[in-house]
């Protein structure tokens, strides 16, 4: 790979941040998860037997087409989509609990690339021409 920390760049994609509004509601009193998805209450509301099942696929980022020029400022890794589990964990005196963590699906390694004043993007290093 060619260095290009600190190069002017041209990129022609870059991920966007998503906000899909899935997430999962945990209860310790009746020791239960529940799957919700924000956008669509009426049909994604699943209850877990908190076992650490891979179905809850929650997206970060999309992939988004555009050519811009920047400056490469760092190299860092992107998880785009990741699996939410929740499982059930044991205290040192036995006692159960439920936690959440996060499964990562599609990582990219990724340049950040600043554009403007105070503005950034992160770009897939394949998206990413070196030189003006």
């Amino acid at each position: 790979m060619v260095d290009i920390l600190f190069k002017k760049v041209k990129c022609n994609a870059y991920l966007k941040r998503v906000y899909d509004g899935k997430f999962i509601d945990v209860s310790q009193d009746d020791f239960k998860a529940i799957y919700t998805d924000y956008h669509n209450l009426d049909k994604l509301y699943t209850k877990s037997t908190c076992e650490g099942d891979l179905d809850f696929l929650k997206t970060y980022y999309e992939f988004k087409e555009k050519e811009f020029t920047g400056l490469v400022v760092g190299i860092k890794d992107v998880t785009a989509t990741a699996y939410l589990v929740a499982d059930t964990g044991y205290q040192y005196n036995g006692k159960e609990y439920i936690y959440v963590r996060k499964e990562p699906k599609d990582i990219y390694k990724c340049a950040i690339v600043y554009y403007g004043n105070n503005r950034k993007r992160y770009v897939p290093l394949e998206n990413i021409k070196v030189g003006d």
